[in-house]
Formats: C-alpha cells, structure tokens, sequence
C-alpha cells in the first residue's frame, strides 16, 4: 500500500508513465532506499527526481541540480516507522521546483498563505496583529486565491 501511495503521487505530479515507476521498482538499491525510509528511524524524508537518464531516483538528500520537477515524502514526526496502517496520516509530501527561484516563490506562497490563515483565526498582541493584517491587504487578489488553495490543498478542509 505504501508503495502504491508513493507511486501514484510520484506519477501524477511528475506527468510521467507507470513503466517509469516500474523501472524504479526493478532496481533493488532504489527500492530498498524507499523500504528504509519507511522503516528506519534515522531517514525523515526521500525525495524521488529524474537523474540525467531519465530514471526515477530515490534519494535521501535534495539533489543539487535537477532538470525537472522532484517531489518529497517526509515524515511528520522524526523517527517515526511508517507503516502500511498510518502512511497517509505519517508523512508530508509535495513537489520540489528544478528551478530555486521557482521554488522559493512557491514557499512565500504557501507561507503567506498561512500567515493569512493565522491572522484570520488567531489574535495576536499588541499592533503585531495590525501589521500583518496590513501587509496582506497589499496583496488582496493573492489573498483569496491563497486561502482557497490552503483550505482545499493544505489543511484538507470541505
């Protein structure tokens, strides 16, 4: 299951054919990376990217140069086993950017995003409050696409 968990994301994100992922499969050192991740400890997160062939490749590190989007699968809480009862609930996961520039953009998003969030359902003391809930109405069109996109993607809420 928690093979096949991994695959479908890894695929759908990537826009990438099952013989991909099958060839992933076939190679025992890139399963076994995955199999370790899963149950040992001192892993707390692999990402899968497309090395320099074209095969998918799983890693324990950020690769330092990629050609093409990546994703990541971590674990929530560091140490913990995943296994084949709490692989959805144990782990957090998304797609890395080839591009830094692309990637850090993607990170002020998704942190504004829950600053927005946070400033909405949270009182915070003193004028701290009123900057920040000053500094996103600089940003309103932002603001509405962001909060749909943290409600819908991000904390799964319907």
């Amino acid at each position: 299951m928690r093979f096949e968990f991994i695959s479908e994301y890894t695929l759908k994100s990537m826009k990438l054919k099952a013989d991909k992922w099958a060839k992933l499969q076939g190679n025992d050192e890139y399963r076994q990376t995955i199999l370790d991740f899963f149950e040992k400890p001192e892993y707390n997160i692999v990402v899968i990217y497309q090395n320099n062939a074209g095969q998918l490749q799983p890693t324990f590190d950020f690769p330092s140069a990629m050609k093409a989007k990546a994703v990541y699968f971590s674990k929530k809480e560091k140490g913990m086993n995943v296994g084949k009862d709490n692989f959805k609930t144990a782990l957090a996961y998304g797609d890395l950017s080839y591009s830094p520039l692309e990637q850090l953009s993607a990170l002020v998003d998704e942190v504004t995003c829950f600053a927005n969030l946070a400033s909405s359902h949270f009182t915070f003391p003193g004028n701290s409050r009123n900057l920040q809930v000053d500094s996103f109405h600089a940003q309103s069109y932002k603001k509405l696409s962001c909060t749909k996109y943290c409600t819908d993607k991000v904390f799964k809420l319907e």
